[in-house]
């Protein structure tokens, strides 16, 4: 969305909001501001009004000198110290591409945030929580541009699902584990349709300097981390004697397959 209306769109005294999407939505960013003019570059000099606080703005966010400074160093403005806190007092040249009007912008930031939102309750087991939510905020993903969540909702559906009656009793450990069976197989699916998620995975050391630049990669290995660790946790509960050993040592092979070192005692 940000990009659909550039510079020439706008106009002087427009309130905007210029954002900056992260891989890893929680760490998303924008400033809010007016529309002071239009740089030779292509670029628009804002007003700042308000920002998120912590991102680190400088390398898309340029302080300028007042447009009728004598010199570089204008009156009352000066090289920032400090690229994660911006003044109201000086103006900014910020990219184009990124200007969204302020109240589209608003409403898409806070979309966003909905959805990383019931991704982290999903990943914190959150009670009350129902397929329909994570059902929603994946179509809401797509609405928005983040297709790359597609999967990633696609599997905390279906541990859900797995993990929790349809009207939100959470099943009993023997209840759950014919159903993680189910679930271990969609992953082995996955991994299996996807070599560079599959290297990641199991990777001895993670290359978090990439995975972090791809919302899917941290979002699918979140999902598949939660996933393979309450089936893990499961083996340990009490109940499992009503549960076909059969399920049971499917489970476990499934489980060192994708790289737990079981106790001698799991299941």
């Amino acid at each position: 969305m940000p990009g659909v209306l550039t510079a020439p769109r706008f106009k002087v005294g427009d309130q905007v909001m210029v954002f900056f999407p992260a891989a890893d939505i929680q760490n998303d960013a924008f400033i809010l501001g007016i529309v002071k003019g239009f740089l030779p570059d292509g670029r628009v000099r804002l007003q700042v009004t308000d920002y998120v606080e912590g991102h680190d703005y400088g390398l898309s966010c340029e302080p300028l000198p007042p447009p009728d400074a004598t010199s570089e160093y204008g009156d009352g403005w000066e090289t920032w110290q400090d690229p994660r806190k911006l003044r109201q007092d000086i103006e900014y040249a910020v990219p184009a591409d990124k200007l969204m009007p302020a109240g589209a912008g608003r409403m898409y930031a806070i979309t966003r945030n909905n959805i990383w939102t019931k991704f982290a309750r999903w990943l914190s087991d959150a009670p009350v929580l129902y397929v329909d939510e994570l059902v929603q905020a994946q179509s809401e993903a797509a609405q928005v541009g983040l297709a790359a969540l597609e999967r990633p909702f696609a599997l905390a559906i279906a541990h859900r699902q797995a993990f929790y009656a349809p009207e939100g009793r959470p099943y009993w450990p023997y209840e759950a584990a014919p159903r993680l069976v189910s679930l271990l197989e969609k992953v082995e699916g996955m991994l299996e349709e996807d070599p560079q998620l599959k290297q990641h995975f199991f990777a001895v050391r993670r290359d978090w300097t990439r995975i972090n630049q791809s919302t899917y990669l941290r979002f699918m290995l979140r999902a598949l981390d939660k996933i393979v660790q309450d089936a893990h946790q499961l083996l340990y509960e009490e109940g499992l004697d009503k549960v076909d050993p059969g399920v049971l040592a499917r489970l476990r092979t499934q489980l060192r397959a994708l790289g737990v070192r079981l106790h001698p005692d799991a299941g």
